[in-house]
């Protein structure tokens, strides 16, 4: 259950971070180097789109990954413990993002 959480806990970072930028766009209260999306209201809507779309993957990879967990958990002993494959949550929230656009 912690490994989930974290890797949970990782993903939604990643995505508030994304939201908060999203947000300030809607707000007109973003840095310089996001002008361009500030101004234009079809780059705000692919943005929210991408955004949509990755989360949507990123529930689906968070759901495999539990069901992972609970097969590791049922084939491991009590002393095993239960590492993610790769090591780094926040790549994995991150790839799925970028594969998302």
């Amino acid at each position: 259950d912690s490994k989930l959480h974290s890797d949970v806990s990782t993903h939604l970072e990643v995505y508030a971070w994304a939201m908060n930028i999203f947000c300030g766009l809607q707000q007109l209260n973003v840095p310089p180097s996001l002008l361009l999306l500030r101004h234009s209201q079809n780059s705000q809507h692919k943005l929210f789109s991408v955004l949509l779309h990755a989360m949507t993957d990123s529930m689906n990879w968070l759901e495999s990954r539990q069901q992972e967990i609970q097969n590791e958990t049922a084939a491991a002993s009590d002393d095993d413990e239960i590492m993610d494959e790769t090591g780094d949550d926040t790549t994995n929230a991150v790839l799925s993002f970028i594969q998302a656009t």
